[in-house]
């Protein structure tokens, strides 16, 4: 197995294992919040069917709890300073191949509680600095 991909597969086991390991609900217990504060968006609990804007210089987006299904492709494109992405509770289904494309920075991805279906080979060799923990180093 070639070194990208077998990274590739350690972290659909690990994103994996976050899915199946929450409680249904339990990461939506917070109130409604919709803001852009000190390089933080908070966009929960707003019913979101379309993936929002987020700021060029935001650090962390916190998505969670909406009906997202589905990102456009190069929606992270100029987002160089992201460095965590929580779509806890969405309606995702596919990660695809260029689904995170530009998000060179980004540290903690959440996705649990989604409907995920189909992970796609490749879908998370453009997150350089990705942490998959020390058991995955």
């Amino acid at each position: 197995m070639k070194k990208s991909k077998f990274w590739d597969f350690c972290l659909v086991i690990v994103i994996v294992v976050e899915i199946l390991s929450c409680a249904k609900g339990d990461d939506c217990l917070s109130e409604e919040r919709d803001e852009f504060t000190g390089k933080v968006l908070y966009r929960q609990h707003q019913h979101l069917h379309i993936f929002p804007v987020i700021p060029t210089d935001a650090v962390k987006a916190h998505l969670q709890c909406n009906e997202i299904s589905t990102i456009p492709q190069n929606a992270f494109v100029d987002l160089v300073y992201l460095q965590k992405v929580d779509l806890t509770q969405n309606k995702l289904k596919t990660v695809s191949e260029t689904m995170f494309v530009g998000l060179t920075n980004l540290k903690t991805l959440i996705l649990s509680n989604n409907s995920l279906r189909r992970i796609e080979s490749g879908a998370f060799v453009h997150l350089p600095s990705l942490f998959l923990g020390p058991k995955f180093q």
